[in-house]
This record gives structure tokens, sequence and C-alpha cells, in this order.
């Protein structure tokens, strides 16, 4: 390096100058921020909010043959849907959730006029209760799986279409074993919306939205309880029993074309999996470095039926290995618990009121359902409102790096009303008390049962991505927790009396519900060690799957 080059002239300095002069002079002007407008009076007017980015709707990738024949198009961003899109595939959606709870509680006003015509005792007349109630808990695990594999639609398709078979030979059915048997086949169909339902929502809002949107979609459940007495005391009044069963099957045909016109695709990972392969499809192939030996025809048929075994008998069962994770499992418990009491509940007021002191026909203990459903519906639209309120704000204090247990907080402003409402209802049926007595115990109870239960319902969504499968595991749990009940209620009312097993029940809730603490304080700690377990696992597959890098 020479003199010139360590020491500067004199000349690169005023160059340098000029460089800086000119970059100066190529920068655009700026302006101190211009003043807020004021009113007349001087006060400054708030800036007005900047409006969210509307989604562009671009096309999906992949359209099957299933997927035609909606009126919606079929998008590869399901949360670009329009607001009144959104409205509408979830007004569809809480339809099909709707169902299983409406062909659950039809038969209840029904029971005696069943017993009277199978000649059958009210144990094995509540079996089918029983049964339909676990096949609700057992078969949304198979759906959730399928759902996450091939998508929604064809889920609710072939699900619906063999509920509406089932409730035809319901309606036929000549004894009671093959009505038990048909019930079974009528939850497993109707039960698909059970757990792809609380999914659809997942899909197509985004976590701040979906305590509203839950609240709002939960109310088809909500609605089930309360319209299925009603119309099942009016028909088997008017028409007999049966006539319930062809009802059940219209209105499958009626929803079945309404979820084929109003409910497009819109699974998450089918779109991204869609994606994936497209983007593959256009990459040019890798040469084979490999010369495989042609399989057999022995060998390709016991490669497809353990390939198919392990496909629909086993992989679904791993859904259920979420009860192992504390957050959800903790949380299931508690939802379970509640949710069983309702069904306690529905059969207490079949039983109890077409009995002494009341003696109430079929259609008017049909109408003492009522006060329960209003608790639901309030207590569901409630809770979604103080939940999504409870997420804005961690989210306005936290940002995006808030703990999806916030959203829990607004539960316990339920906890102490369902058991109170459960001793209510228990002790003034066991007093023969006037018939509003037990009605407000039952608003009561409902009010508590939603604030709880649809809060949780939500935190399902914001704590996993596999919303569909605990939904599932969920649903599992809380059916045979709400079929034991309800196949074990006609005899402890016998024994117990109403008073004592509500005591029992609302002392299980209260004691379930220290779960709550748990998840809200240990939440984060639980899903950060799942998550380093997970990224450790992923990266020893990794190593496996590549060991030269």
């Amino acid at each position: 390096m020479s003199i010139d080059d360590a020491h500067p002239t004199p000349a690169q300095p005023a160059a340098r100058d000029d460089e800086v002069k000119s970059e100066l002079a190529h920068q655009p002007e700026t302006y101190p921020p211009a003043p807020l407008p004021v009113t007349e009076k001087g006060v400054p007017v708030a800036p007005q909010p900047v409006p969210p980015p509307v989604l562009v709707q671009q096309p999906a990738l992949v359209m099957r043959w299933i997927d035609r024949g909606a009126l919606f198009p079929t998008l590869q961003n399901p949360r670009s849907y329009s607001k009144y899109q959104k409205i509408l595939i979830v007004f569809t959606v809480s339809l099909a959730s709707f169902t299983a709870p409406f062909a659950s509680n039809a038969l209840l006003p029904a029971f005696p006029a069943i017993q009277a015509s199978y000649r059958s005792t009210e144990t094995r007349v509540s079996l089918t209760t029983t049964v339909f109630l676990l096949s609700i808990g057992i078969s949304p695990i198979w759906h959730a799986f399928l759902s996450e594999r091939y998508g929604r639609r064809p889920v609710y398709i072939f699900g619906f279409l063999l509920y509406i078979i089932a409730s035809i030979l319901c309606a036929i059915a000549p004894g009671a074993p093959a009505l038990t048997g048909l019930r079974f086949l009528q939850a497993m169909g109707s039960s698909c919306a059970q757990s792809v339902g609380m999914g659809s929502i997942a899909d197509i809002y985004e976590p701040a939205q979906r305590g509203r949107a839950t609240g709002w979609w939960y109310l088809g459940p909500i609605m089930g309880p309360l319209i299925a007495p009603l119309v099942g005391g009016a028909l088997e009044s008017w028409l007999g029993w049966r006539a319930i069963g062809w009802f059940l099957a219209i209105w499958g045909v009626v929803l079945w074309v309404f979820i084929v016109l109003f409910l497009p695709e819109t699974s998450q990972n089918l779109k991204a999996r869609q994606a994936a392969e497209v983007a593959a499809a256009l990459l040019p192939p890798a040469p084979s470095t490999t010369s495989a030996r042609p399989l057999t025809r022995w060998t390709k048929v016991k490669s497809g039926l353990a390939e198919g075994f392990s496909f629909f008998l086993i992989r679904p069962l791993r859904t259920l290995a979420y009860i192992r994770y504390p957050p959800i499992g903790l949380t299931i418990l508690l939802a379970s618990a509640c949710f069983a009491c309702v069904y306690a509940v529905a059969t207490t007021v079949t039983w109890a009121f077409h009995k002494a002191p009341y003696h109430f026909s079929p259609i008017i203990v049909s109408l003492m359902y009522i006060p329960n459903c209003v608790g639901y519906i309030i207590g569901s639209v409630v809770g979604g409102y103080l939940s999504d309120r409870a997420v804005a704000r961690a989210r306005a204090k936290y940002g995006d790096s808030y703990a999806p247990e916030v959203r829990l907080m607004s539960a316990w402003t339920g906890v102490p009303l369902l058991p109170a409402g459960l001793f209510l209802f228990g002790w003034s049926v066991r007093a023969g008390l006037h018939w509003t007595v037990p009605a407000l115990g039952g608003f009561i109870f409902g009010i508590g049962q939603m604030l709880a239960i649809g809060t949780m319902m939500a935190y399902f969504a914001d704590s996993t991505k596999e919303t569909a499968s605990v939904v599932a595991c969920y649903n599992l749990v809380r059916n045979v927790a709400a079929g034991l009940i309800a196949g074990i209620t006609p005899s402890a009312l016998k024994q117990y009396r109403a008073g004592w097993f509500m005591t029992i029940l609302a002392i299980v809730c209260i004691v379930f519900s220290v779960n709550l603490e748990f998840v809200r304080r240990y939440g984060p700690y639980w899903r950060q060690r799942r998550d380093e377990e997970e990224a450790e696992k992923a990266a020893r597959q990794a190593v496996a799957t590549n060991p030269a890098s």
C-alpha cells in the first residue's frame, strides 16, 4: 500500500462531501406531522382506527368432485370468506350440530309410551339414550381423523346420509333391541358435527374472533335439547312415538341439502397439503438411484390390509393421547362432569314430572325443559362475549404472546351457578314443591353450565392446532360420562331420590372445578414443555431420515 492510499489527499474529502449532498438531494423531503383536526371549540378529534386489510378470495388450488355443488366458492384461504359468508357457514354448522342432541332428546317424553309399546322396563328404555350417547362419544374420533385427512365436507355429507337411513329404520323398529342398535347408527351419523363443527369454526375465524363465533355456533347443540322435547312430546301425543323417527328422517334430508349448498370445504390442513402437492408436482422428478423388485400380488394385499388396519383403526385412536396432555386433559374432565349433569337433569325431568305429585302429560313434561335451555342460550352468548373480551385485554397488554389460558377466566363466572342450580332443582323436586321452583333451579344450572363449557370449547381451539381431534377426544369422555349417568339415573332416583342424587353431582362439579386453577397457573409451562419435546422429536426424525446431514 502506498503513502497516497494510506493518507487521503485533500481532494478526497471534497469528493465525499459531493456524494453526501447528492444522497441528501435524492431523499424525500420530510415535514412535521400534520396537526390533528379540531372541532369548532378547539378540541382535537381522535384519529379513526385503520380498518383491517381485506383478504383476497383466491380459489382453491384443487377442486374435488365432492367440493362441487356448493353455492359458496371453495377458497384456498378459508379465512378470506366475507363476513356474511362466514355467518351462513356458522349457521349451517350450528344446524348440523343441533341434530345429534335433538335426536338424543326427542324420545325422552315418549319413554313411557315406548315402555308400554315394547312391554319393557324403565332401565331398558333409558338404555336407548345411553347407547346413543356412547356412539356420539366414540364416533367423532373417526370423524375428526377423517376430516383432518380428507376435509370437513365429505364427513358432513356421508355422515348425515347414514343418519337419514338410520332414522327411517328407527321409525319401523320391531323391538327395543333393534331400536337400541339403530340409535347407535343414528348417533354415529349425526355426531360428525360434534367434533368437526368446532374445527370448521377454527378454520374460518382468527383466534380473537372465535369466542363469539363459538358462542353462536353452540346455540345449535343448546337449542336441540330445548326444541326436541317439545316436538317429541307433541308428536307422541298426536301421532304416536314412531312419528318421531319419521320427523328426524325428514329433518335429516332438509339438513343434508343445506349442507351440500352452503358448507364448502374449509379444512386448513387439507388446503396446506394440497398446496404442497401442487408445488411438488411442478418440480422435476428426482432420479431414482435404486432398483426395486416388483411386489407379488400377495405382498401387495398384505401391505394394503396392514395399512388399512393402521389407518382406520389404530391412527384414529391416537386422538385419545390428548387426555395425557394436562391442559387438555384437566379441562376435559371438568367439562365432561358438567355435561353429564345435563343428562342427569334431563332424565330426572322425564321420570319425575309424569309421576306424583305432578302427574304431567308428555306435552307438559316437554315444556319443563324450556327453563334449562333458556339458561343454556344466555350462558352461551354471554360466555362467548366474556371470553373474547378477556382475550382482547390480554392481547392489548401482551401482544400475540398472550397465553390462551386467559380465556378460561370467564369460566369462573359459571362455576358457582352450576352446583347452586343442581341443589335447588334436586331438593325442590324431592320436596314436591311448585313446578316453578325446580324450573328456576334448571334455569340457574343452564346459565352456569354454558358459561363454563362454552368457554372451554373456545380454549380447545386456541391451545392446539388439531381442534377437531381435541374436540373428538372431549366428546368421547363427556358422552361416555353422560351415557353412564343417563343409564343409572332411574335407579338413582329410586334409591337416593332427586335431592341427594343432585347433591352428589354438585359436589363432583365443585371438586373438578379446581382443574381450572391448575390449567390457569401451569398451562403455559406444560405447553412450553410439550413444544420442546415435539421439537426434539422432530430433530431426531430429521437426523434419522438424513444421517449424512
